[in-house]
């Protein structure tokens, strides 16, 4: 295998168990709320306090990407993901449970300030096709994350699935720390003047502003779709809609990987918003065991989104992979911060069907931006 290939192989493996990761989180959360007796905006926090401590690697690991070395980083926040799993499957109060959440973040924004630039500098021409392959990866190991859930529950507990995670993280350590360094030549370091300048490059303020929207949607299913259904099917069928829901992310992330090779992806992505707008309104009329099918419907439709819009900013400004990925896993890190336990409130407060209705708003304002920058788009290529 050569070394460009082990990296990807490398990547790829510990993106699939961020997946699981994060998909077993959202399953567990009723376990959570019965273990340590807290009710819904307590159990948002955990997914906010997860995208602080993410927000605050992710940022500083992708600024500074052109001049950190990669190996280092990469093996060192692979141990430490592993040893926070063990913190959190060994948590003996809720306190600790959050500190655990806070400090996984922390380690994966080491990893993630850092993969998809190498993957940019090592497939040039085929970002888009790349980016949606690891991202399918990722989704993969979240539909199986849900899964892991109810196997740990039916024989030993909540607390057994994160020491499997933990263990699976170590092996890809040290293969990683065996492989040649790959070269990030191309990439240009970030100075105080290219900031402001990036950020009002059109493709890279719009990238940041969509994927913002879209994390509303996506940490809003991702932590409350089973809670939500199970006021309505029984508990082991809600918990594996969140299967149901990422089952989709697969074929759907293989095939945006080839549609982004031959169609706009600006075009691509708003025409799959306006779908996926139309979807998540069906989804929270139709209720029951009819739902499951809508869910399927929109992880087809949304999940090539985040990827497709990467690589479409990446390509406008290659030389900046680093700070582009930081900006877009900032705007996505922030939704996944403030949302969660917004939800929460309002579900406290209103119900939780209103509350899932808010993922159709955050849709729509998506798919609004979206047209609205494809217009500007088009209306530029015609001038020229």
């Amino acid at each position: 295998m050569n070394t460009r290939r082990a990296w990807t192989v490398g990547i790829f493996s510990y993106v699939g168990l961020f997946g699981a990761s994060l998909q077993l989180r959202g399953a567990l959360l009723p376990s959570f709320g019965e273990t340590f007796g807290v009710g819904e905006s307590q159990l948002g926090l955990l997914a906010s306090l997860g995208s602080v401590g993410f927000l605050a690697t992710v940022l500083t690991v992708g600024v500074l990407a052109s001049r950190l070395s990669i190996k280092p980083v990469l093996v060192g926040g692979l141990v430490g993901i592993a040893s926070v799993h063990l913190l959190i499957a060994s948590a003996p109060t809720y306190l600790v449970l959050l500190a655990g959440f806070l400090l996984a973040g922390v380690f994966q924004g080491c990893l993630n300030g850092l993969d998809r630039p190498v993957l940019s500098h090592l497939y040039p021409s085929n970002r888009g096709r790349v980016y949606n392959r690891q991202e399918m990866v990722w989704a993969i190991g979240a539909t199986l994350g849900p899964l892991l859930a109810v196997a740990a529950l039916a024989l030993t507990g909540w607390r057994a699935a994160y020491v499997v995670l933990a263990l699976a993280f170590l092996p890809i350590a040290v293969v990683l720390w065996r492989l040649e360094v790959p070269s990030l030549d191309g990439e240009r370091a970030l100075s105080r003047a290219d900031v402001s300048g990036l950020v009002r490059t059109p493709a890279v303020g719009t990238m940041g502003g969509l994927i913002f929207l879209l994390s509303l949607v996506e940490s809003g299913l991702f932590t409350w779709l089973p809670y939500y259904l199970a006021g309505e099917l029984p508990q082991s069928v809600a918990s594996l809609s969140l299967t149901v829901f990422l089952a989709a992310y697969v074929p759907g992330r293989y095939t945006f990987s080839v549609a982004a090779t031959k169609v706009d992806n600006l075009t691509l992505v708003a025409v799959s918003a306006a779908v996926s707008t139309a979807l998540l309104a069906v989804f929270i009329a139709v209720g029951g065991y009819a739902s499951l099918g809508v869910v399927f419907l929109v992880g087809f439709v949304v999940s090539g989104m985040f990827p497709t819009l990467l690589a479409w900013a990446t390509n406008t400004v290659p030389e900046f992979s680093g700070p582009i990925n930081a900006l877009a896993f900032g705007a996505s890190g922030t939704g996944f911060m403030v949302f969660p336990v917004t939800m929460g409130i309002f579900a406290e407060r209103y119900g939780m069907t209103p509350a899932m209705s808010l993922l159709v708003l955050a849709m729509g304002g998506f798919t609004l931006l979206a047209f609205v920058r494809l217009l500007g788009q088009r209306r530029r290529r015609a001038a020229a």
